[in-house]
């Protein structure tokens, strides 16, 4: 007789497996681990937070204007309200922030600025003004060599030749 196998049962068996990794992936995790997952929770699941965390950090980066940062962030913290998921020291110092700290933006927008992108850090990709939209300075393998590679190994894509992104090279 053929080698059979029960689909259903193979799906069953790797469910359970999955659990079991991820149960023991939940006992190894740290206190900051902990506390980094329930603040992503709280973010995820409330659109509000996440729209008002789209707009500040567009706003707080869109600017050199300490002056005009601070008004944005404070407009913005009027419209939205300070986030749920900012843990209670950060819910203290945006509202410390809001009473006295717009008022002297040189000192305190940098700070905000530098609290904003150390927590985003893990899930927003940095821009480098030299490297964006075009390749950065001498060879790099991979990146924009799309004639000196083999059929089916063009540069960036899959098929031999230009890439449709090679305009980026030129």
């Amino acid at each position: 007789m053929a080698w059979s196998y029960n689909l259903d049962q193979t799906t069953q068996d790797a469910l359970n497996l999955a659990e079991t990794w991820q149960n023991r992936a939940n006992e190894l995790l740290t206190r900051e681990e902990k506390a980094l997952q329930k603040q992503m929770d709280l973010f995820l699941n409330n659109s509000r937070d996440k729209v008002l965390m789209a707009a500040l950090i567009d706003q707080s980066f869109r600017s050199e204007d300490p002056d005009r940062v601070a008004d944005q962030i404070n407009f913005l913290m009027q419209k939205y309200g300070v986030p749920d998921f900012f843990s209670a020291g950060d819910k203290l110092l945006m509202r410390i922030f809001l009473g006295i700290g717009r008022h002297f933006p040189h000192v305190s927008v940098p700070r905000i600025i530098g609290k904003v992108r150390d927590d985003s850090s893990r899930s927003v990709i940095p821009g480098e003004k030299k490297v964006a939209g075009r390749p950065p300075e001498g060879p790099v393998q991979g990146w924009c060599d799309h004639e000196s590679q083999p059929p089916g190994r063009g540069g960036l894509g899959r098929g031999g030749g230009p890439h449709p992104s090679s305009n980026l090279c030129e």
